[in-house]
Parts: C-alpha cells; structure tokens; sequence
C-alpha cells in the first residue's frame, strides 16, 4: 500500500470528482491493511461526508478520529459547522460553534453566519459578525493604493 501522503492525495482527487463512494471505500481498505490513517486523511473524508451531507457519518467519524488520538481541530468544527448548515440543522451548527467558539476564526463564523442566513435569521447572522469583529476575526487593512492584492 502507498504512504499516507500519496493515499491522501487520492481520496482527496476521488471526493473531489464526486466518487465519494471511491473515496470512502479506499479509506476503509487503508484502514483494513493496517495502515493508520492519519489527522489529514480523517479530515478530507469528513469533508467530503459533509459536503455529500452525510453529517451523521462525518460526526461518528470525528468521533472514531477522537478515538484514535487525533483531536478535532478548528478545520473540523468548520467542516461540521458547514455540514450542518448544507443540512439545515441549525441547532446542531450552534451547539458545535458554541463548543469551538474559543478557537473559532474567521472560516468558523462565515460557516455559522452562512447557516443563520439559510435559515432565514438575518439577526443571529448580524449578531455573529459583531461577535466576529469583536473579536477580531476581520483583517483591517489600510489601503496605500487603489488595489490591495492578497
């Protein structure tokens, strides 16, 4: 079996030309071959679970991550948060941003922002961006010219 990197790179390719089955599949036979799946592999198949939504997958697999030593980091959270709100289950994104709000950032709170607006609330979505702002998740930046490149 290849190394982790170059198994990564393929189940990214897989999920990412819409073969998430592919991709799934690869990841349980890495796993059947005693090949340890490391924190980016867990995190490319959550993503394309979520984006699939199939949230309930994605959590139990942050869950079986969790298990294995590789705690959920802010990439995680953002990825569920989204998850959630593709799968608009608003409740679910708000108690995970609740429990990531320490380390949220910008990604996190445009995720949560996203799902308040598909959801119709407007004033949560205001709401989080103060929160945001406060917290300084927003870049200020002076303009010296008349274009900024990032």
């Amino acid at each position: 079996m290849p190394d982790n990197t170059t198994v990564n790179i393929l189940i990214d390719v897989l999920a990412k030309t819409d073969q998430l089955q592919r991709a799934y599949n690869l990841f349980h036979e890495m796993v059947d071959r005693c090949s340890i799946p490391d924190f980016y592999t867990y995190t490319i198949v959550i993503w394309s679970l979520g984006q699939k939504g199939k949230v309930d997958e994605a959590v139990e697999l942050v869950n079986e991550m969790a298990a294995k030593g590789y705690q959920p980091e802010i990439v995680t959270y953002s990825i569920l948060i989204d998850a959630y709100g593709k799968a608009e289950d608003w409740d679910e994104a708000m108690q995970l941003f609740e429990r990531a709000k320490g380390m949220a950032d910008a990604v996190i709170y445009n995720s949560i922002m996203d799902g308040a607006i598909k959801k119709g609330d407007v004033h949560a979505s205001s709401n989080l961006f103060e929160q945001m702002e406060a917290k300084t998740c927003i870049l200020k930046f002076k303009q010296k010219k008349k274009s900024t490149t990032f």
